[in-house]
């Protein structure tokens, strides 16, 4: 039953990107692929759970606090919800939708770390960066008619004609996983590097510099202090209210003082979607302003906000936080995403957490599991691993 379910998630992660992939590149047949998508998953993790219930009693189970600390914050969700829509007399099947996006990411990498071993995820990795990069390389084919076009890329206007918002947060979360893992696959790392900076999403293009920058200095798993994980979860908190408060249409004159430019040119035009569509806006659940919009609000700290409320913000902020285990290179990767769902979105890109959940569960659980002896040899390392596999490797993470 164990192997599978190891097959069942293993291949589950792929046909989630290939289907997304193929969805983005032929939209016309969306509903088949959405299909694929979700029907591999919801079989693949009703397998898993059939495998852990019924045949892995007795043994260490990882990232077990991390899944108690999401069934709390997606409880509080769903709650909150039910109770939002029945005050509001209003219901939205974007409630149900969005809450599955949020937790699908954690139950895939709770079932990875448990039933694949490193080697096994790192291959579902690389196939995931190759269909993704590949799919994007596609979709560019009409994007670019001029030199000119090139030539005129510019940071401060965000404005580049690779740019891509549906295979930026595939890009960044790619990247988390194989620029820690460089020294193993060293051209994936600058493929997911690459990947990363050609979808020109300029916060995801700091969070790569930054990781790249811990790993050349080695301060990869340097313990950051609780008080300063904490001290976030109360910053990001604070700043996502007062952003809430500086975005009102009544505002926007002491926004322009602050800020010298106007709320539209500083969120890209996105708090126009708050002042017009959601200027009256009554929450009835997760996912509601969506169901208003007929699109994502993107701001989507700011979209918690209004639809859970302060508690549902903090109880996010605090669950996303602690996967940060008090390692710099994970802290960094999720305070960076926090920015980047502070001024955008992606907090339900279920392929974008996917990949970076499955990162820093890795970084966490999976290091050096199955080695029992190496030794260095000028260049390379002896590797002896578990039933007496012996490799030589020229480099080891």
């Amino acid at each position: 039953m164990k192997k599978i379910a190891r097959y069942c998630i293993y291949y589950a992660i792929i046909l989630v990107y290939l289907s997304d992939c193929l969805e983005m590149l032929i939209p016309m047949l969306s509903s088949i692929f959405k299909l694929l998508k979700y029907g591999s998953a919801g079989i693949a993790l009703s397998v898993c759970c059939v495998q852990f219930i019924f045949f892995s009693k007795n043994r260490e189970i990882k990232f077990l606090r991390e899944i108690k600390r999401t069934v709390l914050m997606v409880g509080w969700f769903a709650a909150v919800s039910v109770l939002c829509a029945y005050r509001v007399g209003m219901y939205t099947n974007k409630t149900f939708e969005e809450l599955f996006q949020l937790v699908l990411p954690f139950t895939f990498a709770f079932f990875a770390v448990n039933l694949l071993s490193f080697d096994e995820i790192l291959s579902a990795m690389k196939l995931c960066l190759v269909i993704s990069f590949l799919s994007y390389l596609i979709s560019l084919k009409d994007s670019i008619n001029s030199i000119n076009e090139i030539l005129n890329i510019s940071l401060i206007s965000s404005h580049s004609p690779f740019e891509s918002s549906d295979y930026a947060e595939m890009a960044s979360g790619l990247s988390a996983f194989f620029i820690y893992y460089h020294k193993r696959c060293p051209f994936y790392a600058a493929l997911s590097v690459l990947f990363v900076f050609m979808t020109f999403k300029r916060v995801l293009m700091l969070q790569a510099m930054l990781l790249v920058l811990i790993v050349f200095l080695k301060l990869s798993d340097k313990e950051v202090p609780k008080l300063l994980i904490n001290a976030s979860i109360l910053i990001a908190t604070a700043g996502t209210l007062t952003l809430k408060y500086l975005l009102k249409h009544e505002n926007a004159g002491l926004f322009q003082s602050i800020f010298k430019m106007t709320p539209g040119e500083f969120t890209v035009t996105r708090v126009y979607r708050l002042w017009y569509p959601l200027a009256r806006f009554k929450s009835y659940g997760f996912g509601s302003t969506t169901d208003v919009l007929g699109q994502a609000l993107e701001l989507d700290l700011i979209k918690v906000a209004m639809e859970i409320g302060v508690i549902g913000l903090l109880l996010l902020l605090w669950n996303y936080f602690s996967l940060s285990n008090k390692k710099l290179y994970c802290y960094v990767i999720i305070g960076t995403m926090m920015l980047n769902l502070l001024l955008a979105s992606g907090l339900t890109s279920t392929l974008g957490w996917t990949s970076r959940i499955i990162a820093l569960a890795a970084i966490v659980y999976c290091k050096d599991n199955n080695i029992i002896f190496r030794i260095r040899l000028k260049n390379k390392y002896l590797i002896i691993k578990k039933k007496g596999v012996i490799i030589l490797r020229k480099e080891y993470v």
